[in-house]
């Protein structure tokens, strides 16, 4: 089910083992943060009844696309239908002359042997200019070891414009510097030499282009060519009439501060090139108008929504999924075909699709809450706040509760880009986190997340269980959920440790840091009545 990114999604296996130790046939289990879905496919699977909730509206869009049985055969239609148009279709593209151009042609160059190759994606680098050494004296009085590297990039910098590849190959060449690790060599430009204005970003400049398949002269790579960079120079000068939508949202909540998770840039169009923000435009436009079932049509902007990331700014060379959890434009990245990524998407969710049909789609039924206690359906979806939920007392027999963790994942800033694309309203008022620029502090965290624990036992039945996942290494930490179980009466059944698959960006760079998750459950004891936290 690797189809979209969603930050700290656990695997189907360990919830799958959940559902059959804590569950049986017919029980009903609820997902208060259901994130991705994963609750829902599993339970289904298991021929239990569920109940979804996510407050994140992107979360949801992802959670009942995943998770809802299709008209294969319509998907199919639609999909060929969308294909032939934007590959036939000759689109408005003005600049100084309007022009009109086909999306293919957007994404075309000429080999080396004349031949004309269709791109796979283009390695682009940024490009800086250094400034002045009127603020060194101040920034190597601090004596710190980021300082001293700093000081010698800034040292073997050109005097005139370069890319970073420029810079890399600088840093190779130069013995005190070539062992210095990637990651420190980034910070030291970053937080030293841009922050202190001894360096400035003046631009982006493509390099290189790959194409999707080896030319018969056996090239699968080539420099980016004068005619490449004119072509790209108009494209960034165009613009598309007004009827076609992309978000230029400023990256700020409702209060006017910045986002808490954002290195250097300001505004959502600023993550994209001209030439993705066009076609992602048009393709967004040409799904809307597409005569098919809303279910469709959501299917289809799913594929768009899962490949934002792919095709932004934000994708590095050799890098995989969105592993920097906040919006950042790295000093090489690679602009990719998002007609081929979207494609490349569809069909790995058709696939899925297909395994959906054959897993659960005669037990799929779709309804309200109250359907699902009726047993009149199977699934009922909910986005509403889990301090609020409407659910009856006494009504749940399973709760799987992976709850959000404090200020390391930022779950509906990380959302903002996709669901401004989708036209999604993010509600961060309600979002419980620490995050000092929203004035949420480890206090108002810990109010909130308790209003919801007491919401949970209160529609749990009496001996009815409730898993935990617990992330953190503080022991406050586990104190605090400690005093949270105590204070409603729950009763410890199990706790296990369950180590992560893989390590992240976090636990390569320290090896301290706690590998993996403990998992509690907790049974509600039917002779106590809840108490206000």
């Amino acid at each position: 089910m690797n189809l979209i990114r969603f930050w700290g999604s656990k695997s189907n296996n360990i919830i799958s083992n959940l559902i059959k130790e804590y569950s049986k046939d017919g029980d009903i289990i609820l997902d208060p943060f259901g994130g991705r879905g994963v609750t829902v496919i599993e339970a289904l699977k298991m021929r239990r009844r569920v109940i979804y909730n996510d407050l994140n509206p992107y979360a949801f869009f992802i959670a009942k696309n995943l998770s809802s049985p299709l008209n294969l055969s319509e998907l199919e239609k639609a999909f060929n239908l969308l294909i032939e148009k934007i590959s036939t279709t000759r689109y408005p593209i003005k600049n100084s002359k309007q022009k009109f151009v086909t999306l293919d042609q957007l994404y075309s160059t000429r080999c080396k042997c004349g031949a004309e190759r269709k791109i796979r994606y283009t390695t682009w680098s940024l490009l800086y200019k250094r400034n002045s050494m009127e603020h060194k004296k101040y920034i190597q009085n601090k004596g710190r070891r980021l300082e001293e590297i700093a000081f010698r990039i800034y040292d073997i910098l050109p005097s005139e414009e370069f890319s970073y590849h420029e810079l890399r190959r600088s840093i190779e060449q130069d013995p005190s510097l070539r062992k210095v690790k990637p990651n420190v060599i980034t910070r030291a430009i970053n937080e030293v030499l841009i922050k202190n204005k001894l360096l400035k970003v003046v631009g982006e400049q493509p390099l290189e282009i790959i194409y999707t398949s080896r030319c018969k002269c056996g090239l699968i790579r080539k420099d980016v060519e004068r005619e490449d960079f004119l072509k790209l120079k108009e494209i960034s000068n165009a613009s598309l009439p007004a009827n076609y939508y992309y978000p230029i949202d400023e990256l700020k909540y409702d209060n006017g501060k910045y986002f808490y998770k954002r290195r250097n840039i300001s505004t959502l169009d600023q993550l994209f090139t001209k030439r993705n923000l066009i076609v992602l435009s048009i393709l967004q436009n040409e799904i809307q108008s597409l005569h098919c079932s809303d279910e469709i049509k959501d299917a289809l902007l799913f594929c768009l929504s899962s490949i934002i990331f792919a095709s932004s700014k934000m994708q590095r060379p050799r890098a995989g999924a969105w592993s920097v959890g906040c919006y950042w434009v790295p000093p090489s990245f690679i602009e990719r075909n998002v007609i081929e990524l979207f494609k490349s998407r569809y069909r790995k969710l058709l696939k899925w699709k297909k395994i959906v049909k054959g897993l659960y789609e005669n037990y799929f039924l779709l309804g309200n809450v109250e359907d699902v206690l009726k047993k009149s359906a199977s699934v009922a979806f909910l986005k509403m706040d889990a301090q609020n939920l409407p659910i009856p007392n006494d009504c749940i027999d399973y709760i799987i509760v992976d709850p959000p963790q404090m200020d390391e994942i930022q779950y509906f800033e990380l959302s903002f880009l996709a669901a401004k694309w989708l036209k999604l309203d993010i509600p961060f008022e309600k979002e419980i986190v620490v995050n000092p620029r929203q004035g949420k502090d480890k206090e108002t965290y810990w109010n909130m997340l308790k209003a919801a624990f007491q919401e949970f036992t209160r529609v749990l039945k009496p001996r009815g269980r409730i898993t935990v996942m617990l992330h953190g290494e503080e022991e406050e930490y586990f104190r605090k959920f400690r005093e949270i179980f105590e204070t409603l009466k729950l009763k410890t059944i199990s706790t296990t440790f369950e180590k992560y698959r893989f390590k992240n960006n976090f636990h390569r760079n320290d090896r301290k840091r706690l590998n993996g998750d403990y998992y509690i459950t907790l049974e509600k004891q039917p002779s106590n009545r809840l108490q206000q936290i």
